[in-house]
């Protein structure tokens, strides 16, 4: 749940939603390594990856537009300061 309040000024709320977002990645980062281990796992076993391809590379995606996102917000606050 966001704590961010339009009557907060631009710049406190953009720095809320970076520390925010910076959660979320980290929570993303957490469930990318856990994918990465059950592919290993499988190629391990010798097993064909399937689903723990599948959603190593959704996790890869979340993880990148997360990345893009927190780039995008630290660009903007360097345009207003």
């Amino acid at each position: 749940m966001s704590t961010l309040s339009p009557s907060m000024p631009v710049q406190h709320r953009r720095r809320r939603a970076l520390t925010e977002l910076d959660a979320v990645i980290d929570r993303a980062e957490r469930m990318r390594d856990r994918c990465l281990l059950d592919v290993q796992d499988r190629k391990d076993a010798g097993k064909g990856l399937g689903r723990a391809g599948a959603m190593l590379r959704v996790a890869e995606e979340r993880l990148e537009l997360l990345y893009r996102s927190r780039r995008a917000l630290l660009e903007s606050e360097g345009e207003e300061g």
